[in-house]
């Protein structure tokens, strides 16, 4: 979700995202019917750009909302990670993180003070003079 992205398709996505937010919010069902029906609006074909059997939106909304209500834990890490990674908005991709639950990957602290190689790294080599 890049700038090459115009504004219209941008709204409609944000959209998109903020209903998938607001149903990870609440996990109520109307939330989903409603995110649900946004992700089919999204999915109709219009012009000649997309195909009648496209299925991209209704059918990631149910992947994550059947993550979100607790269908599939084994696999919930997994697909929630593919599809924040999309999300070109940091707050919003933040937002549905917490909201999902799900953390940031630990960052691995490399040695002492973060030398790589600590003090191994000039072991061995001639001191000079």
């Amino acid at each position: 979700m890049g700038d090459a992205i115009g504004s219209p398709e941008r709204e409609r996505i944000e959209e998109w995202l903020l209903a998938i937010l607001r149903f990870a919010v609440t996990r109520d069902e109307a939330d989903r019917a409603a995110l649900m029906a946004t992700a089919a609006d999204m999915d109709r074909p219009c012009g000649h750009f997309m195909q009648s059997d496209f299925s991209f939106f209704v059918r990631t909304s149910g992947d994550i909302c059947d993550v979100v209500a607790g269908r599939e834990r084994v696999v919930k890490i997994t697909v929630l990670h593919r599809y924040l990674r999309e999300i070109g908005n940091d707050r919003l991709r933040r937002a549905l993180a917490a909201a999902l639950d799900i953390e940031r990957p630990a960052t691995t602290r490399i040695g002492k003070l973060g030398r790589p190689y600590g003090d191994d790294l000039w072991r061995g080599l001639p001191i000079r003079q």
